[in-house]
C-alpha cells in the first residue's frame, strides 16, 4: 500500500533504512535493527508479529510453488516461522510450514550448509509437536523426508553417531521400496564415515544381493586376470565419443554402482585385494552395458587405474574425460568423482595438477565424501611438493584439514594426513627434530583422537579391536622412506635455495 511505502520512504530519508530495490528495504545498521526490534512487546505478542509477517510471506508469488521459491523469500519466511511456531495450529498450516522448512534445509545442504540445514529439519519436525512414532503414523511422507534429510545433514556436519542412530530409526518406518533403498544407501555411506569397515562391507554386500542378485562378486584369481585382459582390449577400441555417449538402459543400475563404489572403498581398508579387483571389474562392465552417465566419472577413474599398468597415455585419456564430466555435473556426488589421482598420471606440470586436487577436495567435502577428500588433500600436497612453491600455504592447508578431520571424528583420514603434515614442518625447519617424522606439533594431534577403532570381525570369528596405531605406523614408514630417498637424492639444496632451511642434527 502507498501509505506503508510512504512511511518506509520517510525512514530512508532519516537514514534508518536503505532501499535495495523497488520493493525491498533493509536497516542501515545492525544496531538500528536491534533497537527497533526491542521496542516490540515480548512473549506471545511478539510471536504474533512474526506470525503475521510469515503469513504475508507465505502468500507471496515467490512461495506459491515451494520447490521453485526464491531463496531470499524462503529463508526470510522460515526465519519468521522459527519465531512463531506457537501460532502454527491448523493441519493445513503445519503441513505447509513443515514443507517450507524441508525445502529450506535442502537449499542449505546443497551448498554444504549442513548445520543450518539440520536446524531447519528439526524445526519441520517441531512444527507438529508429536512423538516420533506418532508423527510417522499420522504424517508418514513428511516425517520420512524430514528424518532422512536430518540424518544426511548430521552425517554431513560430522555428527556421525547421531546420523547413524537416526537413519537406523528411519529405516524402521520405510514403507515403499524406494524409501527402503534411499535409507539403506544413506546408512551405507554413514557406516563408511564411521570407520566401521567390516560392518559396512557386510551391509553393502547384503544390499547388493537384494537389489541386483544376478552376478556374484566372488572370483578366482585366474578369472580376474582373464576379465582384466578382455576389458583392456575392449577399452582400447573405444573412442572418447563412444565412452561419453553410452546408451542408458537401466536406471536401477545407478543404485548398484553407488553400492559398488561404497564397497570398493571398504575393500581398500580391509586389504581384500581380490574383492577390490572384482568390484572394479563389475563397475566397468555395468557402465559399458547400461550407460549410467551419473557415475561415468567414477567408472572412468576405474578404467584409468586398470590402464595404468601398461599405458599411461590411455590412463590419462580416461582421467581427462572423468574430470570433464565431473566439472559439468550438477550432482554433488558426481563432482566428487573428480580424478583425485590426476597428480600422478596427467602429463602436465605439477602446478597445473593443483587445480584438479583442490576442485576434487571441495567437491568431495560438498558431497560429504571425506575418504575421497583425504586422497585429494594427499595428492595436492605431493603435487605442491614438486612445484617449488614455498611451503607455508600448504602447511596452513594441511592444518585446516587435520582440524576438520578431528571435528568430524575421522580418525583414519587424520592419521593419513599427520605424517605428511609433520614431514612438511620438518622440511621447513619448523620442528625441533627435523629428521624424526614421529615427533612434532603435527604428530601431537594424535592425542586428540582415539587410536582404537570399532569392533571388526575377522575371518568370521569373534569381534576384535584393530588399533588405528598400526595404520599410523604404516603411514609413517611409507612417507618416511619416500622422504629419506628425496634427501638422499640431494633435494636439500633445492630447499636451501627456497629459504626452507633444514637444520641437520649432529
Amino acid at each position: 500500500p502507498e501509505s506503508i511505502l510512504a512511511c518506509l520512504q520517510e525512514a530512508c530519508e532519516e537514514q534508518l533504512l536503505i532501499r535495495t530495490s523497488e520493493t525491498r528495504f533493509r536497516f542501515a545498521h545492525e544496531e538500528i535493527y536491534r533497537a527497533a526490534y526491542n521496542l516490540l512487546p515480548e512473549g506471545q505478542q511478539r510471536q504474533a508479529y512474526h506470525w503475521r509477517i510469515a503469513s504475508l510471506l507465505m502468500k507471496c508469488e515467490e512461495l506459491e510453488a515451494i520447490d521453485g521459491a526464491d531463496d531470499s523469500v524462503l529463508f526470510s519466511c522460515c526465519d519468521q516461522l522459527r519465531l512463531s511456531l506457537d501460532y502454527v495450529k491448523t493441519e493445513e498450516d503445519r503441513l505447509r510450514v513443515s514443507y517450507l522448512f524441508l525445502e529450506a534445509g535442502e537449499r542449505a545442504a546443497s551448498v554444504s550448509g549442513f548445520f543450518p540445514a539440520a536446524d531447519y529439519y528439526r524445526l519441520g519436525e517441531k512444527t507438529w509437536g508429536m512423538k516420533p512414532h506418532d508423527f510417522f503414523q499420522s504424517h508418514h511422507d513428511i516425517a520420512f523426508h524430514l528424518y532422512l534429510s536430518l540424518a544426511r545433514a548430521e552425517y554431513g556436519s560430522g555428527k556421525i553417531k547421531e546420523g547413524l542412530d537416526r537413519i537406523n530409526f528411519t529405516i524402521k518406518y520405510a514403507q515403499t521400496e524406494e524409501e527402503q533403498r534411499s535409507a539403506a544407501l544413506l546408512k551405507l555411506r554413514i557406516l563408511l564415515a564411521a570407520n566401521r569397515h567390516a560392518e559396512h562391507l557386510e551391509y553393502g554386500l547384503a544390499l547388493l544381493e537384494k537389489i541386483d542378485p544376478g552376478e556374484k562378486l566372488s572370483m578366482l584369481p585366474q578369472q580376474i586376470q582373464l576379465s582384466v585382459r578382455r576389458l583392456k582390449t575392449t577399452l582400447k577400441g573405444m573412442s572418447n565419443a563412444d565412452l561419453m555417449n553410452l546408451p542408458s538402459k537401466d536406471a536401477d543400475k545407478e543404485d548398484v554402482l553407488q553400492i559398488l563404489r561404497e564397497i570398493w572403498q571398504s575393500t581398500c581398508q580391509m586389504d581384500n585385494a581380490a574383492l577390490h579387483e572384482a568390484v572394479r571389474l563389475r563397475i566397468i562392465r555395468i557402465a559399458l552395458k547400461n550407460g549410467t552417465q551419473r557415475y561415468m566419472a567414477f567408472v572412468l577413474l576405474q578404467m584409468s587405474s586398470l590402464a595404468m599398468e601398461e599405458d599411461l597415455r590411455e590412463a590419462s585419456r580416461f582421467v581427462k574425460l572423468a574430470e570433464s564430466i565431473a566439472r559439468q555435473s550438477s550432482f554433488p556426488d558426481t563432482r566428487s568423482f573428480v580424478p583425485f589421482s590426476a597428480a600422478k598420471i596427467i602429463f602436465e606440470a605439477p602446478t597445473k595438477t593443483l587445480d584438479y586436487c583442490l576442485f576434487g577436495y571441495k567437491a568431495c567435502m560438498d558431497a560429504g565424501d571425506i575418504y575421497q577428500a583425504m586422497w585429494c588433500v594427499s595428492n595436492y600436497a605431493l603435487a605442491y611438493y614438486y612445484t617449488g612453491i614455498p611451503f607455508q600455504n600448504l602447511i596452513d592447508d594441511m592444518e585446516k584439514f587435520a582440524n576438520q578431520m578431528i571435528q568430524y571424528g575421522q580418525t583414519y583420514s587424520l592419521l593419513a594426513t599427520l605424517p605428511l603434515w609433520q614431514c612438511l614442518l620438518n622440511l621447513s625447519g619448523k620442528s625441533e627434530d627435523p629428521v624424526n617424522i614421529n615427533k612434532g606439533s603435527a604428530m601431537d594431534k594424535t592425542n586428540q583422537v582415539s587410536l582404537e577403532e570399532p569392533n571388526v570381525k575377522k575371518n568370521g570369528g569373534s569381534s576384535q579391536k584393530r588399533p588405528a596405531k598400526k595404520r599410523l605406523q604404516l603411514f609413517r614408514c611409507v612417507l618416511g622412506s619416500q622422504t629419506q630417498k628425496r634427501v638422499d637424492d640431494s633435494e636439500t639444496e633445492r630447499y636451501h635455495d627456497m629459504d626452507h632451511k633444514i637444520p641437520v642434527k649432529e
